[in-house]
């Protein structure tokens, strides 16, 4: 089961933070790499001594842009985050699923899929459409996000 997070705090790299600069909305905000470490760094802060349990993640620029993509929405500052969540909803799922520790109350993660793309596929593979087709597409399409084996991802 794929279970998310209620926030993250998305982090790139200061590689990931110049391309950033050129292809994400907002990131022009921040004038240096520090200034955005500090600035994500506070807001982690501020969050803390509000009692507020909010992970800091990691995250590729090149996945979040394709996740945007899919989405067919702008690539924005605020929509890393939303990525970060979403990668740590899958890190936690694995983690989960490696350990047998499933608890079936907690909401699932909703994957966007680009509707042309599944039916375009499903052409492709000679199927007709159906749910078991669509869980495969969205697995499929997550694995290229994040480059991760995802198993039986929507299996609870």
């Amino acid at each position: 089961m794929l279970v998310a997070p209620e926030r993250c705090i998305a982090l790139v790299n200061r590689a990931d933070f110049l391309r950033a600069k050129e292809l994400v909305e907002n990131f022009d905000q921040w004038e240096a790499f520090e200034d955005y470490l500090d600035d994500r760094e506070g807001l982690w802060m501020g969050l803390a001594f509000a009692g507020l349990s909010v992970p800091l993640a990691s995250i590729s620029l090149d996945p979040f842009l394709a996740w945007c993509g899919t989405n067919g929405e702008p690539a924005t500052a605020e929509r890393l985050d939303e990525f970060a969540t979403l990668t740590q909803a899958l890190r936690r799922s694995r983690l989960q699923r490696q350990g047998n520790d499933r608890n079936d109350r907690e909401p699932l993660v909703n994957v966007p899929v680009d509707l042309q793309a599944y039916e375009a596929w499903a052409a492709y593979l000679r199927k007709r459409p159906s749910s078991t087709l669509l869980e495969a597409f969205a697995q499929f399409t997550v694995e290229a996000w994040f480059d991760v084996d995802v198993p039986e991802f929507f299996v609870g």
